[in-house]
């Protein structure tokens, strides 16, 4: 099965710099971000991947990347620590989960020029 985006198109957007064992993460990341992505759309690209789908692929998979490879535990959005008297803490936030892919609003929003078919609210006049 081919990707809807390369390793590069994903370490391109890492806040983190991978090491060549991360290839391995890296892979199973986009393989999962290419089923959610598939999912909402209700469909599969083989061939000709829209430009949105590239972007959107990479950018799930390199949040989950990020994740994985941060040394914060899974889920956190943020950690501080104080030196003395030794204080830390941790925030976790409404985006956090498992470590797993999601699709943000805006990465629905960036794929709904190739989702095709007419969604929302609309009018059908009975007469």
């Amino acid at each position: 099965m081919d990707t809807y985006c390369t390793i590069r198109d994903v370490t391109d957007r890492l806040t983190i710099e991978p090491d060549k064992d991360d290839k391995r993460l890296i892979v199973a990341m986009v393989d999962e971000a290419m089923v959610a992505i598939d999912a909402y759309l209700g469909k599969h690209f083989d061939e000709s991947v829209p430009a949105a789908v590239r972007v959107v692929c990479a950018r799930v998979a390199a949040r989950a990347v990020s994740r994985g490879l941060s040394s914060a535990p899974v889920g956190a959005e943020s950690q501080s620590f104080t030196a003395g008297p030794f204080s830390t803490s941790q925030s976790f936030g409404s985006n956090s989960n498992a470590g797993g892919v999601f699709l943000t609003a805006e990465d629905k929003r960036m794929l709904r020029s190739v989702r095709g078919g007419r969604r929302g609210a609309f009018t059908v006049s009975l007469y």
